[in-house]
């Protein structure tokens, strides 16, 4: 009979509560827990990925799996907050570490909170930091479609990368404080 769950995964969006859980799994014994680990799984890798070219995720999933078998042998649990599990590399963990090792912690957080805390830290699709971990209109391939506020999403992402561009005119040249959409 098997003893416990091996490897432990969070599925999540980002801003949803996984930095907080990994500090709850600081204080489980007999594990070790990380948020975000190298590689993470984002920026180019996860663009890629999006666009149909799984190799370069496929290698962080070994990768990954690599650290969380060696973390095993000890005798430890791995447990790994992460949004990009279910953006990319938990796809390939099964075959990797055996889908009866893994166990997944699913949180959920509501939406418009997790809007409004991605425009508190300034991260936005619209800024290079926020395409380094968020998907947007233009990617081909989106696992679920964007809501749109015209007539489809990418109308209503230009647009507001027109009022970014707006903003930035108007900050820069006429000296008004605007703020990005």
């Amino acid at each position: 009979m098997k003893r416990r769950t091996e490897y432990i995964f969070s599925i999540n969006t980002g801003r949803s509560g996984s930095a907080y859980l990994k500090t709850l799994f600081d204080n489980v014994t007999d594990c070790q827990s990380l948020h975000e680990p190298m590689p993470v799984g984002n920026g180019a890798v996860m663009r890629k990925y999006s666009k149909g070219n799984s190799e370069p995720m496929r290698l962080i999933a070994r990768q990954k799996a690599e650290i969380a078998q060696n973390v095993a042998r000890t005798g430890e649990i791995y447990f790994e907050s992460n949004h990009c599990f279910i953006k990319g590399f938990g796809w390939f963990l099964p075959e990797l570490l055996g889908e009866e090792n893994i166990g997944v912690i699913i949180l959920k957080r509501d939406k418009t909170e997790i809007a409004w805390s991605y425009l508190r830290i300034g991260c936005s699709p619209l800024i290079r930091k926020g395409r380094k971990w968020l998907y947007t209109p233009w990617q081909k391939n989106s696992k679920v479609a964007p809501p749109t506020l015209s007539f489809s999403a990418r109308a209503s992402y230009f647009a507001a990368c027109v009022v970014k561009f707006i903003c930035w005119f108007a900050r820069r040249i006429f000296k008004i404080p605007l703020q990005d959409p």
